[in-house]
């Protein structure tokens, strides 16, 4: 029984100790986030997080691509690859979702590394032509209009992540048998369009100003004589009575 006792308060240390590691951890990563650096983006001197420091960085998405296109092409372990299937970059944070940024992001990756030489392939050709009154179309997102399986050996994957200063930029070529990363890339896209990543804040909506109204009732007489209200049977206009015979 001591033993079993001994043993409990050796795992209740453990489990507080590592929970303090893990504290201690998130910590740092925020206090990285938050501390400031100043670095010379195209000329201009910016504060920056830790996260920008001895990284690429760009201010547009043309110059985005290029340098990603360049860092791919420098750390890639096989210069003789297979064809490369483009994805959409995703949010790093929702692996399942992208925006306007992502899917910009991953077609111009269709230029900057076919006219760099690798076989890039897009899979997203259907079997045939569609024709309509819109016009004459081939790419399609219907999974059942698509041919699959595909000749691939390797595909492009990145995600973005905010942070203080714009967006990180983490990007690779993998091969789709083992998972392997045979190139990498890394910049940092220092821009703050909310537009780009489709998070910009919901505006309130405008007050509805209620529409003023007023009843409208009858005073019983409205398509008889008004009554006679004098016990002499008289009505006169002075008595605030019209003169009977007269109508509305």
């Amino acid at each position: 029984m001591k033993r079993l006792g001994l043993l409990s308060v050796i795992a209740a240390i453990a489990l507080m100790t590592q929970g303090c590691t893990k504290a201690q951890d998130i910590s740092q990563i925020k206090q990285y986030d938050r501390t400031v650096n100043m670095v010379n983006v195209s000329g201009v001197n910016k504060k920056v997080s830790n996260y920008s420091i001895n990284v690429a960085t760009t201010t547009n998405i043309a110059d985005t691509v290029d340098k990603i296109a360049q860092q791919l092409l420098a750390t890639m372990k096989h210069k003789e690859i297979g064809s490369v299937a483009i994805t959409s970059f995703v949010d790093l944070h929702k692996l399942n979702k992208t925006t306007h940024f992502g899917r910009v992001m991953g077609e111009s990756f269709f230029n900057a590394l076919n006219k760099r030489g690798v076989n890039v392939m897009d899979f997203r050709g259907q079997k045939a032509l569609s024709i309509n009154a819109d016009g004459e179309f081939f790419l399609s997102r219907n999974v059942k209009k698509l041919n699959s399986p595909i000749e691939n050996a390797y595909v492009l994957v990145g995600t973005y992540s905010k942070i203080a200063e714009g967006v990180i930029i983490n990007s690779r070529i993998i091969d789709n048998a083992n998972g392997k990363v045979i190139a990498s890339s890394r910049v940092v896209f220092h821009s703050s369009d909310c537009r780009l990543f489709e998070n910009c804040p919901v505006p309130k909506p405008e007050p509805i100003v209620p529409v003023r109204t007023i009843n409208i009732v009858t005073d019983g007489c409205s398509t008889e004589e008004c009554p006679c209200h004098s016990s002499a049977g008289n009505c006169s206009p002075l008595d605030g009575y019209f003169t009977p015979g007269h109508k509305h």
